[in-house]
């Protein structure tokens, strides 16, 4: 049943989508990003009301509207309806329904830290409280400051039926099919094989764009809820979105309600989005030879709409921002904490007075010295160096330019090269500040996580890039006959044999190996058995996994969802406080066993489950335990009943 629930859920993205194309005579390939951007602002925005299963219902009451509609306006209009039936339609619709069904019987899980510690964790507390993730409990102080668009895009395929890891995924997957298809949006179906390497280019992109090494684990591309990669391809489906409806009635409509749905991807989105306003609001002003706003035409409808689209993601960054002030009592702009505790504003003026040489420290010049020198020595993507990825776009955008069969198709060109490359310039800056002023010493010295921050911007930088080729590759007339094409063709090549050296089918989310997720697989037994003991637990569950580093902790905290993990220290090895342990590492709780009483019942714990035990633990505390730890030797887990100072067994958890 989960797998006619997650279809139905696409159904319902997809009824929408057509909705949209046909009411309003939007390219069929661009109807599905913008379908599931509205769907994810709509449930953001009944989810920070506090009613977001009624968001969920009425969403569906929505589109079932809409193919009613269609179904009774369009029933003998079989030219409006074929229109519909474009390459990049079509590939939306298979290649979900493809995965859909692949990952209801291959059932991928969660593996990335990151996903146990927001965005997987905060799509299974909304599914199980039915409230939204930053007022539900779970258990240990939860700081869920992040925004709630790709959680949400996640809820939408969970919404029916069971919690299912794989429907969160797939869910994740058709939104990066939407952005596929609004690439080769400008085919038609007579240029359909004319298409095919725009799909291509787009569907490899995240692959080239964030595997730069040899890997010898699947990839978890495709099957995963992280941000980064999503947060780069609506960042270029915004431009190519605009670029498709250029000068189009309701365009500036659709582009603005993209706009929103980037700035609620996540907190570095916000950069993204004013880039692309720029870059959108430019292109209005100068390129478009018509837009207007309502009944006022000429400069003043393209200013109006700039206002618009400008003043967007700005909208939309302080409703959040407002929402977190009532619900959390969280100011997201007063302090972007790290190293500094400085605002956000604070740190763009710090920063932009140390770039000028007015009181720079030792640390800034270390940090964009190396942020420098990685744009030019480090292989980032499959591309190559940073360096390398911005020739190939501007080289891109050079082919658009010469291939263009318009003058504005030229001027359009021209505008996104400068001012996409430097919005580029603008965003490296940002995160360097970031690194020097939020992340700790040692971090900011090794750029921590450099990659994921830098990334995002290529993807939708070259992506975009790729549409204006596609545009001239889809026109009948080139001045250059085929160079556009030839030029997709080409960096299409170059994308398969640097990706063909490093990834295999079988480290793809199409025939991963199932000892990929041997270990997640336990855990959900393990879990399974512990809710068959305690079903409805009112009290937390504390947790010891004696040499966990906190994955283990945050793992069991999402799995065991609706129950209740206690924050346990954060995961480590417990030991009593004489113990001796080599060095003060951060991952040995070193307490009394009256601290350790103390804090269970300060945490309201009714239970411990002991994933694994060792000789600190049976050293320190295996009295307290009624088998005294003999259900946890050989690698064993057991779940016991706080009971005053004794813990009762209940049963191995296997």
């Amino acid at each position: 049943m989960d797998l006619l629930f997650t279809l139905f859920s696409f159904a319902a993205v997809t009824g929408i989508a057509v909705f949209i194309s046909l009411k309003y005579n939007m390219n069929s390939g661009l109807t599905p990003f913008v379908s599931s951007c509205f769907a994810m602002m709509f449930l953001s925005l009944f989810g920070c009301l506090g009613f977001v299963k009624l968001g969920g219902y009425l969403y569906f009451l929505l589109a079932l509207a809409a193919v009613i509609y269609m179904a009774l306006g369009y029933k003998n209009n079989w030219k409006a309806l074929s229109k519909v039936v474009t390459p990049g339609f079509v590939f939306f619709v298979a290649a979900s329904v493809f995965v859909i069904v692949l990952f209801s019987i291959k059932q991928p899980m969660y593996i990335v830290w990151d996903e146990f510690s927001f965005w997987g964790t905060s799509v299974k507390l909304i599914k199980v409280s039915g409230e939204m993730y930053t007022t539900a409990e779970i258990g240990w102080e939860w700081a869920a400051t992040q925004k709630p668009g790709l959680v949400m895009n996640s809820y939408l395929y969970e919404f029916f039926g069971h919690y299912q890891e794989w429907r969160a995924c797939a869910g994740m997957d058709v939104l990066l099919f939407s952005v596929a298809a609004a690439v080769a949006s400008c085919f038609e179906n007579k240029n359909w094989h004319k298409a095919v390497p725009f799909i291509v280019i787009a569907f490899l992109t995240p692959f080239a764009f964030s595997l730069y090494n040899t890997i010898t684990p699947p990839s978890s591309i495709y099957m995963s809820v992280m941000a980064d990669v999503p947060m780069g391809m609506i960042f270029g489906a915004v431009m190519c979105l605009y670029f498709g409806l250029r000068g189009e009635k309701h365009g500036v409509g659709a582009v603005c309600i993209a706009l929103a749905t980037l700035t609620f991807v996540k907190d570095t989105a916000f950069p993204l989005a004013m880039v692309a306003a720029v870059i959108i609001c430019a292109d209005i002003i100068i390129a478009e030879k018509e837009c207007s706003f309502g009944a006022v035409k000429g400069f003043a409808g393209k200013i109006i709409n700039c206002i618009i689209v400008f003043i967007t993601p700005v909208i939309t960054f302080i409703a959040w921002t407002v929402y977190l002030g009532a619900v959390l009592n969280v100011d997201a702009t007063g302090n972007v904490g790290g190293s500094e505790q400085m605002s956000m504003f604070g740190m763009l003026i710090e920063g932009i007075k140390q770039l000028l040489g007015i009181g720079t420290t030792e640390k800034f010049v270390q940090v964009m010295g190396q942020m420098l020198s990685n744009y030019f020595n480090i292989r980032l993507t499959v591309l190559g160096s940073g360096l390398r990825v911005t020739i190939v776009i501007l080289c891109l955008t050079a082919v658009a330019f010469l291939t263009a069969a318009d003058k504005r198709q030229k001027i359009r060109s021209v505008l996104y090269a400068v001012l996409s490359t430097a919005g580029f310039a603008v965003y490296y800056i940002f995160i360097g500040f970031c690194f020097v002023f939020v992340f700790k010493d040692a971090e900011a010295a090794s750029l921590a996580s450099y990659e994921r921050y830098v990334y995002p911007y290529y993807i939708g930088w070259f992506l975009a890039a790729v549409m204006l080729v596609a545009q001239s590759a889809a026109q009948k007339t080139q001045k250059i006959y085929g160079l556009a094409r030839a030029s997709v063709l080409a960096v299409t090549l170059l994308m398969v044999l640097r990706l063909s050296n490093i990834l295999l089918v079988g480290h793809t989310f199409v025939d991963f190996d199932e000892n990929f997720l041997k270990d997640r697989r336990e855990q959900v037994a393990k879990v399974e058995c512990i809710m068959e003991y305690i079903p409805d637990a009112q009290q937390k569950i504390f947790f010891i996994g004696q040499g966990d580093d906190g994955n283990r902790w945050f793992r069991y905290s999402n799995q065991m969802l609706p129950l209740q993990l206690a924050y346990s220290y954060g995961g480590g090895t417990i030991c009593h406080a004489d113990a001796q342990t080599p060095g003060d590492s951060l991952y040995y709780i070193k307490v009394t066993q009256d601290e350790l009483l103390d804090y269970l019942q300060e945490n309201n714990c009714g239970y411990i489950f002991v994933e694994r035990s060792d000789s600190y633990l049976e050293s320190g505390f295996g009295h307290m335990f009624s088998d005294a730890l003999e259900s946890c030797k050989d690698g064993k887990s057991a779940l016991y009943k706080i009971n005053g100072s004794k813990f009762e067994f209940i049963g191995e958890v296997k």
